[in-house]
């Protein structure tokens, strides 16, 4: 099987994608945690619903755009790319185990930097190794069409440490910022959405550095079938 590998980088029009992210996911989050922070199975399966919808929303609107600019992306043209949808359940299962692993971490008394690189380094390595390992079982990933070629979009583990690891710096500056809100009991949701504009501008400048001055890249693995 032919493997092509595109290495990630993340230019100035990520910052665009983060904010929007940011700003979508975070007063959500903020809206439901007065029932969520009562249990951590709420939490968690709240972390689940937000993720997935706000992705799947963010995925329709994009996906055209991710078409027309494929070439740019994959270094080749695309057709048509199926199972984007999937971006939001893996979305959903990172925010789940990410908001798991922030409540053990506030429970034992740290804060919000050791909460936001921990739980990303975890959720994001977890969530990546569950997506691959599916694929590899099951052959179910997200696949992109070329003309009469057909590829699977996959991680290897090399890849799937080093995003996990690149997530973990953005979450250290970005988590901070992103839970101004927490303490706040008047415009919490309105105080959400704008550290959400500052946290997602933020973390997205911050990976544009990463990419473009650490010489470390994660790749996508687009595995021919």
């Amino acid at each position: 099987m032919e493997n092509k590998l595109i290495p990630i980088k993340f230019g100035l029009r990520w910052v665009i994608f983060f904010v929007l992210l940011e700003s979508s996911t975070v007063p959500l989050v903020a809206m439901s945690n007065s029932i969520a922070i009562q249990n951590i199975a709420y939490m968690s399966i709240m972390g689940f619903i937000v993720a997935f919808i706000c992705v799947l929303v963010l995925v329709k609107l994009l996906r055209n755009l991710l078409i027309k600019h494929s070439a740019s992306l994959l270094g080749f043209a695309a057709d048509d790319i199926r199972g984007l949808w999937y971006i939001s359940v893996v979305a959903g299962i990172l925010l789940m185990i990410m908001f798991f692993v922030q409540d053990i971490i506030y429970a034992h008394g740290y804060g919000d930097y050791s909460a936001g690189f921990f739980s990303a380094l975890l959720s994001v390595g977890i969530s990546l190794l569950i997506y691959e390992l599916v694929a590899k079982l099951t052959g179910f990933a997200i696949r992109v069409h070329s003309r009469n070629q057909v590829y699977q979009i996959r991680f290897q583990v090399r890849d799937i440490l080093i995003l996990a690891l690149i997530f973990s710096i953005y979450e250290f500056f970005v988590c901070p910022i992103t839970s101004i809100w927490v303490p706040r009991h008047e415009y919490r949701v309105l105080i959400a959405f704008a550290s959400g504009i500052a946290g997602g501008a933020f973390g997205g400048v911050l990976l544009y550095l990463i990419s473009r001055f650490v010489p470390l890249h994660a790749r996508l693995t687009l595995h021919k079938i």
